[in-house]
This record gives structure tokens, sequence and C-alpha cells, in this order.
């Protein structure tokens, strides 16, 4: 073979191995520009809580994992008994409740003298903007503590209670706010009220709703309060629409900021 053909050769052998080097590159970079799958939670809690009446027991609950867990989120816990309490957290309506992620360590549940029975409860873990993260169940077994040779289902967990009274809720945990936020926000409430004042609805409930992102508590009830029927008419607005699960999310948020009368209202729209 020629000189001149034997460099051709290599040159095409070059050519191949430098676009094979290129290609490999560009998938390098792709790989490594795309986004990383996000991390599923999960919620780990026995299969069934078997508890004595009246006692004080402790809820095991496990968010994992915790670095996937978004600001802000929160416990909702529905289908307790109604006579039940938490130690923790906010009665939201009958048997449901909420509870800051801050105080699981904390949590117990107290049943008074004359509850029995079975209770399905649903665990949610909710994002601040209402979104169910991860969501669970449990059988919460109430009665006379079931005894070794009775054939407790190996998945039930016994736990050890202690006769105590219920103590009352602790206050509410505030996100903190700088003054310049605290400023800021309270600039949006007051335009989200001055558009309430003039019947537009919907102007002020995207100042509100600005004011509540930013960790407002009064935003959060406000929002919630243009969603609730009887606010609405409380306020002698006529023609805007009501969404009880809109003001039931909105007053559940509040109760975390710490609005003292979201409790109140969330219990109101229980009853309904």
């Amino acid at each position: 073979m020629s000189t001149t053909g034997t460099r051709g050769l290599r040159g095409q052998r070059g050519c191949g191995a430098g676009w094979l080097a290129a290609a490999f590159a560009a998938i390098a970079i792709l790989m490594a520009c795309m986004p990383a799958r996000a991390q599923e939670i999960t919620l780990a809690v026995p299969k069934v809580m078997a508890v004595e009446a009246p006692s004080q027991t402790p809820m095991a609950i496990a968010i994992s994992p915790a670095q996937a867990v978004p600001r802000n989120a929160f416990l909702r816990l529905r289908g307790l008994p109604p006579t039940a309490a938490l130690t923790e957290g906010y009665a939201i309506g009958p048997g449901s409740w909420a509870v800051a992620l801050s105080a699981l360590g904390n949590l117990k549940i107290s049943v008074p003298m004359g509850t029995e029975g079975r209770s399905d409860v649903t665990i949610s873990l909710v994002s601040v903007d209402g979104v169910v993260l991860a969501e669970t169940q449990t059988a919460l077994m109430v009665g006379r503590m079931p005894q070794a040779a009775s054939g407790t289902p190996p998945s039930a967990t016994i736990m050890r209670t202690t006769p105590l009274a219920v103590p009352p809720p602790p206050p509410p945990m505030r996100p903190a706010l700088t003054p310049d936020e605290h400023e800021r926000a309270t600039r949006l409430l007051k335009r989200g009220q001055d558009h309430l004042k003039d019947a537009n609805v919907s102007e002020a409930r995207l100042f509100f709703e600005k004011a509540a992102d930013a960790g407002l508590a009064e935003a959060a009830l406000a929002l919630g309060g243009t969603y609730e029927a009887a606010e609405l008419e409380r306020l002698n607005i006529r023609g805007a629409y009501a969404d009880d699960g809109e003001a039931r999310r909105w007053y559940e948020r509040a109760a975390q900021l710490g609005a003292a009368e979201a409790r109140q209202r969330l219990q109101r729209l229980g009853r309904r």
C-alpha cells in the first residue's frame, strides 16, 4: 500500500475515534444535566396499634427520607375516635388532627374511660400548599390490653400505656419571619383586605395567598374565609363561590402558623 493510502486510513481512524470521544462526552454532559429523580417519601407506622382506656400512649410514626420532606410540611391524622386527643398539634375536625413534624418525637394519643373499639386511622404527610406527599393507614384498637394467648396478629403493636390526664395542646410553632418579610407580607394582606372590601374576591385571594405563602397566619385565615360560605355571608359578599375543601386547607395552614381562631373555624366546618 502506498504511503498516501496509509495516511488516509490513519486519518479516517483518527476521525472515527474523535467522533466517538465527542459522542461519549456529549452523553456524559446530558446525563449530568438531567434532574435527579425525586426521592419517594414513605410513612412507617404499625399496622395495628392496641391501647388501653383510659391511658396516654406514644404514637410511633417515622418519615423517610427526612431530607426529602419539604419545609413546613405537616402530618394530618383522620379517623381517630372523637373522644381521643393528641398531645401535639390541633384538632381540625371531629377525629382529625394536624401535627407539626417537629412534634412527632413527643406525640401521644390520650383516650378517656369508655372509649373502645376499632378506628381506621389515615395518616397523611401534607405540603404547605395542601398536596398529599405520602399516606398510610393504621388500625387503632382501644379496649382491654390483649393477652399473648389471645392470638394477637403478628403485625399488631402492643403499646405500653400510662394513665395520665390529657394536657392542653402546646402553643403553635410560628415560623420566624424577619422584620422585612413580615412587613412585605403585611402589605400584601392589607391590599387583599382592600380588595375584599370592594367585593373583589378573586384579587383578594391572590394577595392573601402570597402573604400566607410568606408565613403570615392572618393571611391564611383570611384566605380560608374567602372560601367559607358562612364568612362570605358575614362579610355580605354575594356571587363568590364557596369551597369547603379550600377553606379547610387554608384554615389548617393558618393553625400551623399560629392563628388561634383557625381551630374554631375548622370545627365549624366539621359540623357542616
